[in-house]
């Protein structure tokens, strides 16, 4: 029972003997001067979906039907990776994340490109970066 007697009691609240207490740190005549802000709305932040679900949806509804697998696997992966209009990606990258080979990707990407729902913005490769295309769900 010895830790008992060194906590003493102060202003209603327990306080352990040789510990003092700090000083508040606003001075309460000061803080009730400043008058308090209002509620206001919270800030809106942009849209980062932006043209993406029309985008998406026009591609299933109007153009998904008439691609083979690899070339729906090629665009959804580019499609995710859009960024301020436009995806940068290698092909290679592609090619993981799609499981297909990267000449199948190649080929994928070629035929979208014929189709006008892929538009290569910069052609990318070794030594030169990533490649930038810009992505459509429909012509």
């Amino acid at each position: 029972m010895e830790a008992l007697d060194d906590i003493e009691i102060k202003n209603g609240r327990p306080v352990l003997r040789g510990c003092r207490t700090l000083p508040k740190m606003v001075d309460e005549s000061a803080a009730k001067a400043v008058p308090k802000r209002e509620m206001s709305e919270p800030k809106k932040t942009p849209k980062q979906s932006g043209d993406r679900f029309p985008t998406f949806n026009r591609f299933v509804d109007i153009t998904m039907r008439d691609l083979t697998p690899s070339e729906r696997l090629v665009w959804f992966v580019l499609f995710r990776d859009v960024r301020d209009g436009v995806a940068r990606v290698a092909q290679a990258d592609v090619a993981t994340r799609s499981g297909l080979t990267q000449s199948t990707v190649s080929l994928a990407i070629k035929r979208l490109i014929e189709r006008r729902l892929v538009q290569v913005v910069y052609q990318g490769g070794f030594n030169q970066g990533m490649s930038i295309y810009r992505i459509r769900g429909s012509v």
